[in-house]
């Protein structure tokens, strides 16, 4: 039997998109998947619609929690996982079909595997990418590539990606559930520790919506937060890069990092 992947989504007032998102995982043409969707204090009838859509599915797995952001949401949903591998998808976007068994057939020993994704903006959608070909990077080849856009979705994000369970338990990596935005980067900051080969794939793995919801805005304008935020993740940026030996080398691009917004690609 082929490895189990879990895939882990919090789930926040999403009633709207869970028929989408939840089709996503279970059209894959992988089977051994389990869903784990965890209810972060839905206000709307989230927990009701999961518990519906759970009914007849023994790999649907439904936690409840009171409301403590995404990644605390993660957190739980990582001790509750049982898969070989992680995959992260958020409750309003979707995974592209074929994703995890081109992600499972690909990362051979790699410890981590990034695909290309689509941003959907309105009617538009574009690919997205900073790498086209199949390749396998080392670490030092990864983290040269890395410093240069570590804000970028590609590297930034979770949900373009395939991680190895037993990395993150071996390691107790989790989530930061005190900051507002940006506990997927220090999260990927902290496994990137622990990646030695990185298998790359230009293959679409992910349906990502971008929409600026009013809490979005609010949160982009509590500048004080943001701040402090931004400060934490070049700190934890700097500490991967010397711990690696590699900040001479590359302090410019980690220091150039503080001042750089998220890019799309």
């Amino acid at each position: 039997m082929k490895p189990k992947v879990s895939v882990i989504m919090p789930v926040y007032n999403a009633e709207k998109h869970l028929d989408n998102s939840i089709a996503s995982v279970f059209n894959q043409d992988y089977s051994n998947i389990e869903l784990i969707a965890v209810n972060d204090g839905s206000k709307d009838n989230s927990l009701e619609v999961l518990h519906e859509m759970a009914k007849d599915k023994p790999n649907f797995i439904v936690l409840d929690k009171p409301n403590g952001g995404p990644g605390d949401a993660r957190n739980l949903g990582l001790k509750s996982a049982t898969g070989e591998y992680i995959f992260f998808s958020d409750s309003d976007d979707t995974i592209c079909k074929g994703a995890i068994s081109h992600a499972v057939d690909s990362i051979g020993d790699c410890d981590l595997l990034i695909g290309k994704f689509n941003m959907l903006m309105g009617d538009k959608v574009s690919e997205r990418g900073l790498i086209d070909k199949e390749k396998t990077l080392g670490r030092d080849e990864f983290l040269a590539r890395y410093v240069r856009y570590p804000g970028s979705f590609y590297y930034s994000a979770l949900w373009n990606k395939l991680y190895k369970r037993d990395i993150i338990a071996k390691n107790n990596l989790s989530f930061n559930a005190n900051i507002a935005w940006g506990e997927d980067f220090v999260f990927n900051v902290h496994y990137n520790y622990y990646v030695n080969n990185v298998k790359i794939v230009p293959f679409c793995m992910y349906n990502h919506i971008w929409n600026i919801s009013g809490q979005t805005w609010t949160t982009l304008y509590r500048l004080p937060r943001n701040i402090l935020t931004k400060k934490l993740m070049y700190k934890e940026l700097k500490a991967l890069y010397k711990y690696a030996g590699k900040y001479k080398e590359y302090w410019l691009y980690v220091t150039r990092y503080i001042f750089n917004v998220t890019l799309l690609d």
